[in-house]
This record gives structure tokens, sequence and C-alpha cells, in this order.
């Protein structure tokens, strides 16, 4: 009827269309936005503290303890190699640390080298070297290679240096490899004790 405020019922339906419409998206983006937190949270969750602990709590080998405990020794200022069997069972999770795994646990070699490192001064032939020819390499820091087995050493003030190792074969035959980082030798383990080296290795000892 003229001047009524009634609504068409056409209009009424579709406002009602758009009420329904909008509140079903609402819902979905509600919905998603709770999933993309969710995941989120799992994403950046920290690691259980009890995870942390278990981490932290792996045994590091104790090189010269294990010396100690297998008795294997040299005097000081000798050099030389020695080797010893032992049982490496009880070391337990450490064991992971080798860079060469054993087969045997109960079936491991102790390996320790003394050496002592100078370097010649002079790079002439046929020299017979004197004490005043060479120059101990003192507190250098070098890399060895020992099989499959590496790592670390620095020398003293007179130039000696520690090699242990642990390993599941004797390594007296195999190659030792000792290198500054752009020089190295190599020379069976067995032999190694006073290493003379070129004059390269003086370096500013010289």
């Amino acid at each position: 009827m003229p001047g009524s405020d009634s609504v068409p019922k056409e209009t009424f339906e579709h406002n009602q269309s758009r009420i329904w419409y909008t509140s079903m998206m609402l819902h979905l983006i509600t919905q998603c936005l709770v999933i993309i937190l969710f995941l989120n949270a799992c994403a950046t969750s920290p690691t259980p503290k009890h995870e942390v602990e278990n981490i932290q709590r792996i045994p590091q080998l104790d090189y010269l303890e294990i010396q100690n405990r297998v008795g294997i020794d040299l005097a000081p200022g000798q050099t030389g190699y020695r080797e010893k069997t032992f049982d490496a069972c009880d070391l337990g999770p450490a064991l992971h640390e080798l860079s060469e795994p054993l087969s045997n646990c109960h079936h491991a070699y102790f390996t320790l080298i003394q050496f002592q490192l100078s370097c010649r001064t002079s790079d002439e032939p046929d020299t017979i070297l004197t004490e005043g020819d060479l120059r101990p390499l003192q507190d250098k820091k070098l890399k060895w290679t020992l099989g499959k087995t590496i790592g670390q050493i620095q020398t003293d003030f007179q130039g000696n240096g520690v090699i242990r190792a642990i390993s599941g074969s004797s390594k007296r035959k195999s190659y030792l490899r000792i290198s500054t980082g752009k020089d190295f030798l190599m020379m069976h383990a067995g032999q190694a004790s006073a290493i003379v080296t070129p004059p390269a290795w003086c370096g500013d000892q010289r």
C-alpha cells in the first residue's frame, strides 16, 4: 500500500542471503586464522627441556684419561710410537665421536705418538745437520691424519707434539700425515720420532 514501511519480499530475501553469506565468510576466515596460528606455534615450539638435557649429557672422549686407564705411556722427552689393545665398550655413546667407527668395541686400539718437530734453517744439499742447523717448531698448530682418523694439535716450546687416537686396527704401518695447512709431511706412523722439515716450515721462527 502507498506510504507503507513494509519491505518487498524479494529485497528482504536478498538481504538475508547477504547476511548469511557474510556470516559464513567470517566463520571460514576465523577458522583459517586459528589453523595458521596453530601450525606456526608447532613450527616454533622450543625443544622440550628433557631433550636439551639429553643433548648436553652426551659424553666426550677424554683421551688422556683413557690413556692413563689403558696404561700406555712414553717418558717426557721420549719420542716414538706406542699402541695397546683395550675394551672400549664402556665408553658408550662417546664412541660416536670417532671418525673411524669401531667394528668391535671389545677389541680397540689406543695409539700414542710423541714426536719432535724441527725445521732446517738451510736448504743446501749434502749438508751434515747439527743442532745449530735446526729450529724447533714452537707453538705450531698442526692438523694430522692417521688412516681415517683426524685431529689437531699444537706443539710446545720445544717443538714436541702428542697424538692420541682410538681405532679398530693397528696404525703402526699406516701413513701419518702432518700438515700446517699449506705444507705437509707423510711417514709411517711407527717411524714418527724426531721429524725434520724443510726450511719453508720455519716461517717466522727463523
